[in-house]
């Protein structure tokens, strides 16, 4: 089967596209088939790209390179501060562990300073009346460790242990901050 062609598609096309229909050109493409269908697809492709124009607008250039620096500026600055907040999040840490830490090594000083706050406390469990530690119980209780030196042997080895973790915390942080450059 051989495709219909006719000599004027290119001239249907055209006035097609531009919307300049003459007389002559619309009496050939009611009578010319091949035309006719031509006709037809231009038309219903103009429509489509009618719809298109109009849903997609394309916004101001100014705009797109303002969001674009701006997008940039962000990108930058959240690049820029990752170290900080990972050494932030370890502080919080560190934090909450040596809070843990003093807790779980003062335990039997802290249930007992609670028990001597609340009487009632110590009517419930007898593992509390045991331990009857009032504030100046707990604060006797300390000056006896420092005078012993208990307390400050331990508190040396927590200031040298402390400080050697802060270093290390230091180099890692300066570590990423390096490898971001």
């Amino acid at each position: 089967m051989k495709p219909r062609e006719c000599e004027k598609e290119m001239l249907v096309i055209e006035a097609a596209r531009s919307g300049a229909w003459d007389a002559e050109l619309r009496a050939h493409v009611a009578q010319c088939e091949a035309c006719g269908d031509v006709a037809l697809a231009a038309n219903a492709l103009n429509s489509m790209r009618a719809v298109d124009q109009v849903e997609a607008r394309i916004p101001d250039a100014g705009l797109m390179w303002w969001k674009a620096q701006l997008l940039s500026k962000r990108a930058a600055a959240e690049r820029v501060t990752r170290p900080i907040r990972f050494v932030e999040h370890l502080s919080y840490a560190c934090g909450i562990v040596a809070v843990v830490g003093v807790c779980v090594w003062q335990w039997a000083a802290i249930r007992g300073w609670f028990a001597s706050i609340m009487p009632g406390a110590r009517a419930h469990s007898s593992a509390m009346s045991s331990l009857h530690f009032d504030l100046h119980g707990l604060q006797s209780l300390i000056a006896g460790w420092i005078q012993s030196g208990a307390v400050l042997q331990r508190s040396n080895l927590a200031v040298i242990l402390s400080m050697g973790v802060l270093l290390i915390l230091v180099a890692f942080a300066a570590y990423l901050t390096r490898s971001e450059e």
